[in-house]
């Protein structure tokens, strides 16, 4: 039961920040005023609210790429994202991604096809927050397509390459 009251706390913590989020206007009027924000895991848990609570947030339009295990769980997101904010349309931009963590392979193809997929190549905040837990009682070892134990490949490994490979898109500019 601690584990559960721990996971809730945590996931209110997440929601919490994503509600908060705010980024100063760019100095120059490039005519691009959306903040472009990249969030792993935005099929369910803390990155579905954060990435549903950004695409609502009416004092700014972001451009949101849901990167997820699957193209089918990313579209399935903005599926639900759109029908839920039916109600309080935005004209913030959800895109829908494959970035399957425990494949190096997959995470390469999304930095490479990022660029594409997005008005300019920057990106303005990468929210890593995909992460698996196995049972704790499990014996057996699972590994990552790339030979990796699976919980590590996946929470650490994964997002470190990510990252490593988002970071020339990493909008420095910080409005000054």
């Amino acid at each position: 039961q601690q584990s559960a009251s721990t996971t809730v706390a945590a996931m209110a913590a997440g929601v919490s920040l994503a509600s908060s989020l705010s980024f100063p206007e760019p100095a120059s009027a490039e005519g691009n005023s959306k903040k472009t924000i990249v969030i792993t895991g935005a099929n369910s848990g803390i990155g579905f609210q954060a990435c549903q609570r950004l695409a609502t947030a009416s004092e700014q339009d972001y451009t949101i790429v849901l990167a997820c295990r699957t193209l089918a769980k990313a579209q399935g997101a903005v599926d639900r994202i759109l029908s839920s904010s039916a109600a309080s349309p935005s004209s913030s931009t959800l895109i829908p991604a494959e970035c399957d963590l425990s494949s190096q392979a997959s995470i390469q193809a999304f930095s490479q096809q990022l660029p594409q997929l997005l008005e300019t190549p920057k990106i303005d905040a990468l929210c890593l927050n995909a992460g698996l837990a196995r049972n704790t009682g499990a014996t057996d070892v699972e590994r990552t397509q790339d030979g990796f134990e699976l919980t590590v490949g996946v929470n650490h490994f994964g997002h470190f390459y990510l990252n490593s490979l988002l970071l020339p898109m990493m909008n420095n500019d910080n409005g000054s």
